[in-house]
């Protein structure tokens, strides 16, 4: 939040990400950069290119497709909705995150929802990891490598 960014693009320039390892230099031995993928199949690449650019420091994941996925791996979702189709939409945000924060009466909350749901959602990081599995493990054996 300090500084708060405003959307992936920001998220993804280097000159505001030099700015910030070099607010938190000392203070930070890595920084986990994770933004959504967003059916952009090119987003990999540039995380490349900023992994490469500020190396070591930097750990930068692709959420598939949204950050919101791994949110929603973590409730109890309606009977109707089938993970794979979840995992599977190009747009699982909208579909998906934004009827489920409607339906729990949370969208007006923090983030639309997120704040809600997610603090509910952490507390089921085992349902998390085993539907989203690639993704942790990914996460894990990087962070392993870097550190």
């Amino acid at each position: 939040q300090d500084p708060l960014l405003q959307g992936v693009n920001e998220a993804l320039k280097s000159e505001n990400l030099r700015d910030i390892a070099e607010q938190y230099k000392g203070k930070v031995d890595i920084f986990v950069l994770c933004v959504d993928r967003d059916g952009n199949t090119g987003r990999r690449q540039r995380l490349d290119q900023i992994e490469t650019e500020f190396a070591p420091k930097f750990l930068c994941v692709n959420a598939w497709e949204e950050l919101e996925v791994w949110l929603l791996a973590g409730l109890d979702l309606p009977k109707e909705w089938r993970w794979q189709d979840i995992r599977g939409d190009l747009n699982p945000k909208k579909r998906f995150f934004d009827d489920l924060a409607n339906r729990r009466k949370v969208s007006d909350g923090p983030g639309g929802g997120r704040k809600t749901l997610g603090e509910e959602a952490a507390r089921n990081l085992l349902a998390i990891r085993q539907k989203c599995q690639e993704d942790f493990d990914m996460i894990a054996e990087r962070l392993e490598q870097v550190l």
